[in-house]
């Protein structure tokens, strides 16, 4: 009867034991598929933030180009204008000259 009972106690631990395992091991793969993700979810974000990163580098170079550009233009009108200006002048101080 001793036996018995301490066979009945022995297999009751066992699957006590097992059932721990077993549930601990379950927690250990849901733990580590968890991880897996937040990793390829961080690799996902920095990839997005270095793509957001350089699209925002290339619109801002852009836009400097661009407003490099237009400074030139307006350099380049306001120094037509000043020679239209001078040759204005000058054309109407000899058209005065001939007259008197």
């Amino acid at each position: 009867m001793l036996l018995r009972d301490s066979l009945t106690a022995y297999k009751m631990v066992s699957v006590g034991l097992l059932s721990v395992a077993v549930s601990l091991s379950v927690k250990c793969y849901q733990v580590v598929e968890e991880n897996l993700k937040l990793q390829e979810e961080k690799v996902l974000d920095r990839t997005t933030y270095t793509n957001d990163l350089s699209e925002i580098l290339f619109r801002f170079d852009a836009e400097v180009r661009k407003n490099k550009e237009l400074v030139d233009k307006q350099t380049e009108l306001q120094n037509e204008l000043v020679k239209i200006k001078r040759n204005h002048l000058h054309f109407n101080s000899s058209n005065c000259k001939s007259i008197i």
